[in-house]
């Protein structure tokens, strides 16, 4: 069956938000190293519950970043630095971006990503990235995140596409087996060239 559909994760496969030391360094700067929470959800995500109630979107991202300025006195001008850093352009996987604009007439495209509900207005404001692609679809905003089927599901009936038309890219061997669950193809994200290889094996295969 012929493929018409393209869906790509977000961060880790378009988007590659600081990290690790440089991460720390910045937790450090705003005096957040001592939270457990903070800590918890930044080096295990996936085992933090604050973190999947930010992404189910039980926890507001703005009501959340507020509490942490007030709780830790973070400076106004320190806290918005911090979030422009997160907006830099340079976090983009250009590359990848690339590939989606010169396949967006040719077929569906959309970003499927687990994200706090402040995410649209960076994708769309700061990135762009809503004349890119067909659909944006936020887990905070739908109430579920992947691994979750309920959200596959969401992303199909948003796109009008079915499992067997459509490939799903993300870097989370977690996701990657939800979607395959589905009868969605898919392709795990290790580097670009890889992944773009991937895909357009499927595309002559299938198409």
């Amino acid at each position: 069956m012929r493929i018409d559909t393209l869906i790509f994760d977000f961060g880790g496969v378009l988007y590659f938000p600081p990290q690790g030391q440089g991460l720390h360094r910045w937790l450090k700067f705003l005096g957040l190293r001592e939270d457990e929470k903070i800590m918890d959800m930044i080096d295990d995500p996936l085992n933090s519950t604050l973190f999947w109630e930010i992404m189910r979107g039980t926890v507001n991202e703005n009501e959340f970043w507020q509490y942490l300025v007030k709780k830790w006195h973070i400076p106004k001008p320190i806290f918005y630095l911090f979030q422009n850093k997160l907006k830099a352009k340079r976090n983009l996987n250009n590359y990848m971006l690339s590939f989606i604009q010169k396949k967006c007439s040719l077929y569906k495209t959309a970003i499927l990503s687990n994200a706090g509900n402040n995410t649209r207005s960076l994708m769309e404001n700061s990135f762009k990235l809503d004349t890119l692609v067909d659909k944006i679809i936020i887990s905070a905003e739908e109430g579920f995140a992947k691994p979750d089927k309920e959200l596959f599901h969401i992303a199909l009936s948003k796109l009008n596409s079915i499992p067997k038309q459509c490939i799903f890219i993300d870097d989370l061997e977690r996701n990657i087996a939800a979607a395959k669950e589905i009868g969605i193809r898919s392709v795990l994200f290790s580097d670009s060239q890889q992944t773009i290889d991937a895909i357009e094996k499927i595309l002559l295969e299938e198409n």
